[in-house]
């Protein structure tokens, strides 16, 4: 990159902030554009600099379109123990948006966007397993590297404020900026070193609150909860969160790869579950409940294909989570379409029932806003929802922290998408925290429910390196 250039771009950049602030009187989000020379995100998001600016994130969706990789933050909008976080956090953006100079004609998935999640249930008694987590954290990169088919683009976010050191922050960004491109070369992803232990979190109580709650559904109290469970893996040495980055968008590429690190701690996964896109008017949702294990052969695999399609427990499962996302998707939507019936939809490890949802937002309806209304969704919580989560407060034996929570990102524009953060866990150092959950219907059998949660978890310890029997 030409250091000159970037200091004269940078300069005329912030010379149109500082008169912006002269007549605001407030902080400016400076954000800058440059093109350059392919590299791979995961390297960006993995070397020394990266690792040392901290707050990185990493996500792309299933069709790749586009790969997002943010070191360090220009601004970090969190929030705690607040009623309405969505909407706090949509505000908060605004106001930066609002106060900004950002490049004309940006191309989509550049400029200034915010990446981060939300927790699943932020009135659940909270645990020290996820204390760097609040329940809403939404990252602006400082540095955030766009890799598409278009090429490859490196947004540059300053806070600038009027007694701000021009000259030296102009020379700690660009020096931080060429340290993230000479580190990016020789990177190495080997896990043949790392052993791993095993601890399931209360297996038999998870199997005792499963045939209570599966009595208590036949007797007409609500129809269906999920349940989750986690499982702990103690490692031989820190585990590094690129490592698993790069064995999950090789082994889950129909899924969304996405990563948050707070405070060292880094929530990660590979989600095949969309909550809501938006697109200008347009958003899209998709249905992902029931499901079944994959084929050895191609003709056993067609055959639990066809199971899974003709299983009325499973179709049943779905038919609440379609019926729940139409409702939320009617109130902020001038029209929403979905397909009558489901279809496949095949990951690595698993298959699901797929219903895709189409809607047209009401004007003046927000990304964030829509979250609000969709999570959680009965593929995740259950139905009815207030029924279903307080069940989940009462009978789970964890703290969901930010697993089944809406994972993603917004732009300048608010568009933008979220994922349900599923197939996912938590690595804190040497240890990781996976986390799988099953819908809970009147006809559920425990055992069965037990062995679905042993398959999902399998794509996240397949991404540590470890290996799993799900026939136990």
């Amino acid at each position: 990159m030409d250091t000159s250039s970037q200091v004269k771009e940078l300069y005329q950049q912030f010379v149109k902030g500082i008169e912006k602030l002269r007549q605001t009187s407030r902080t400016i989000l400076i954000s800058e554009l440059k093109k350059v020379n392919f590299i791979d995100p995961l390297c960006f998001f993995a070397s020394e600099k990266a690792a040392e600016l901290r707050d990185r994130v990493y996500w792309t969706d299933p069709t790749k379109k586009f790969i997002l990789a943010g070191v360090g933050s220009a601004r970090i909008f969190s929030a705690s123990n607040l009623k309405d976080r969505f909407t706090y956090i949509e505000n908060e953006w605004k106001k930066i948006v609002k106060n900004s100079i950002i490049p004309n004609a940006l191309l989509p998935a550049t400029g200034p966007i915010i990446i981060g999640g939300f927790s699943f249930d932020p009135f659940k008694k909270r645990s020290n397993l996820w204390y760097q987590f609040p329940d809403a954290k939404m990252i602006l990169p400082k540095f955030m590297l766009t890799a598409s088919q278009d090429g490859t683009w490196l947004t540059t976010n300053i806070m600038l404020r009027l007694d701000d050191n021009i000259e030296g922050q102009l020379r700690n960004i660009v020096q931080e900026r060429e340290q993230l491109f000479q580190q990016n070369s020789n990177l190495q992803y080997d896990s043949k070193d790392l052993k791993y232990t095993y601890r399931e979190i209360y297996p038999e109580k998870w199997i005792q609150a499963v045939d209570k709650i599966t009595e208590e559904i036949r007797s007409g109290i609500l129809e269906k909860v999920v349940l989750a469970r986690e499982l702990r893996i103690y490692a031989n040495k820190v585990i590094d969160p690129a490592l698993v980055l790069n064995r999950l968008r090789e082994e889950q590429p129909m899924s969304y790869i996405f990563a948050i690190e707070s405070e060292g701690d880094c929530f990660l996964g590979a989600s095949p579950e969309r909550l809501v896109k938006r697109k200008g008017s347009q958003l899209l949702s998709s249905c992902l409940a029931g499901s079944i294990a994959r084929g050895k052969t191609y003709e056993e695999d067609e055959k639990l294909g066809l199971e899974l399609l003709h299983n009325e427990k499973n179709l049943h499962e779905h038919k609440i989570v379609v019926k729940m996302v139409k409702s939320g998707m009617s109130k902020v939507c001038e029209t929403v379409s979905a397909s009558q019936s489901p279809t496949l939809y095949k990951l690595r490890d698993i298959q699901h029932l797929y219903t895709p949802i189409i809607g047209k937002a009401r004007e003046g309806i927000s990304l964030l806003s829509v979250v609000k209304h969709l999570h959680p969704t009965p593929a995740l919580g259950g139905f009815p929802r207030k029924t279903a989560i307080q069940k989940i407060r009462e009978m789970e034996s964890l703290d969901r922290g930010w697993y089944a929570g809406p994972i993603g990102w917004i732009d300048y524009k608010g568009d933008g998408e979220f994922a349900v953060a599923i197939r996912s866990g938590l690595l804190k150092g040497a240890e990781a925290s996976l986390f799988a959950g099953c819908g809970i219907v009147g006809d559920s059998d425990s055992v069965t429910e037990y062995k679905e949660t042993q398959i999902k978890f399998k794509p996240m310890i397949s991404a540590l390196g470890g290996t799993w029997n799900d026939n136990k």
